[in-house]
């Protein structure tokens, strides 16, 4: 029986030595891609598109290009409206269905954090042939973290809950940031904005021209930056206390940014094409004003739909199961026709996952049952 006890405590140890290698693996993977999310996150800002050119500080060559050779505007414009169907198509889908349809919620969300629409407003910049490589490099760059990053949301709840919640925060703080470093330019003594300097380093305050005020200027730097950092940060840190509501909340937001802002961008774009980038400076505060006003009214009204429509877009849609939803919601249900694409995309997601998951869990007991067994003693 003592020698047993004591083959029987062996086997345990080992299995549990086995869990635990493979918890810690996994955390290790875990916490590296969080930090990396973060730092997407902390870093993540829009380059606005504009007819102005992009800055640049290698030089062109003189001898066949311009030195401040500028995009078509054509061709801005264009890039501009793809941007806003998809970004509206996707905007109403989210915020009517996404907290119910989580894997394409989360796809969207990963894809968001790894850069994709800084990317799609690079494409809106270039100016250059040198600028296309660049361009591609960089969508497969973005579509490989992306997926990466959504693959592990999938798999792990806690990484899942509080990328949501960094997200959020991040998405929910931008149009408040948007008013203060208008105010925080005013403040540093600079004159205008020039957009295309985002290209350089993707910071907003790079953006200013002509300030005056040495100390303000490096001060408004630390003031922006420091609350963002604070706000991305509590996003993450709170975001257990919200689980119950946090899908709901953040799927609203994703909505609502995506509706809005690239609309706003293209207001913007269409007074610098038609007027001048000064006269786009002078509209610039009142433009991020109704930005901030109606993206925040439709995340509260999204936020309601998405309480009222996820148990039925869970349930999967069904025609005949619409009294599941409130009377005053009903309506929108008709929306799942042309939502049908968004959809299946959730449900080829989910359907991927589950094959990957089952193959590993599969691999995983080929490779316990090919252990060599412990001889009884």
């Amino acid at each position: 029986p003592v020698s047993l006890r004591l083959v029987y405590g062996r086997l345990i140890s080992r299995s549990a030595m086995a869990v635990a290698r493979r918890r810690l693996t996994g955390l290790a993977i875990s916490s590296t891609l969080l930090a990396s999310l973060w730092l997407a996150i902390t870093f993540r800002i829009d380059r606005a598109p504009t007819a102005e050119g992009s800055a640049r500080r290698l030089e062109p060559q003189l001898a066949f290009e311009g030195a401040r050779q500028v995009p078509d505007p054509a061709f801005v414009v264009a890039v501009t409206i793809v941007r806003v169907v998809l970004s509206l198509y996707l905007g109403v889908c989210i915020l009517i269905f996404g907290s119910g349809l989580p894997n394409a919620l989360t796809t969207i969300q990963a894809l968001t954090v790894a850069g994709i629409w800084s990317w799609w407003s690079q494409v809106s910049n270039i100016a250059y042939v040198a600028d296309i490589p660049p361009a591609i490099e960089g969508l497969f760059s973005v579509i490989f973290a992306g997926s990466a990053t959504g693959y592990v949301m999938m798999l792990q709840p806690l990484i899942d809950l509080v990328v949501k919640g960094m997200l959020f925060a991040g998405l929910f703080v931008d149009k408040l940031l948007d008013l203060l470093q208008v105010a925080l330019a005013d403040w540093s003594g600079c004159t205008r904005t020039f957009l295309p300097a985002l290209s350089v380093r993707g910071q907003v305050y790079d953006t200013w021209t002509g300030c005056t005020n040495k100390d303000e200027y490096y001060s408004s730097i630390f003031i922006f930056k420091i609350v963002q950092w604070s706000i991305i940060i509590a996003g993450g840190l709170l975001a257990k206390r919200f689980e119950k509501t946090l899908k709901a909340l953040s799927a609203a937001m994703l909505g609502a940014d995506l509706i809005v802002v690239p609309l706003i961008q293209l207001l913007t774009d269409i007074t610098v094409l038609s007027q001048g980038r000064e006269e786009a400076d002078k509209v610039e505060t009142a433009l991020l004003t109704y930005q901030l006003i109606i993206c925040y009214i439709l995340f509260g009204v999204g936020f309601f739909i998405q309480l009222a429509m996820q148990r039925w877009v869970e349930n999967g849609c069904k025609s005949e199961d619409r009294n599941m939803v409130i009377k005053y919601a009903r309506c929108l249900t008709f929306l799942r026709y042309p939502a049908a694409p968004f959809i299946k995309f959730d449900h080829v997601l989910g359907e991927g996952v589950r094959s990957s998951l089952s193959h590993w869990t599969e691999t995983a007991r080929r490779g316990d049952s090919a252990k060599p067994q412990a001889t009884q003693i």
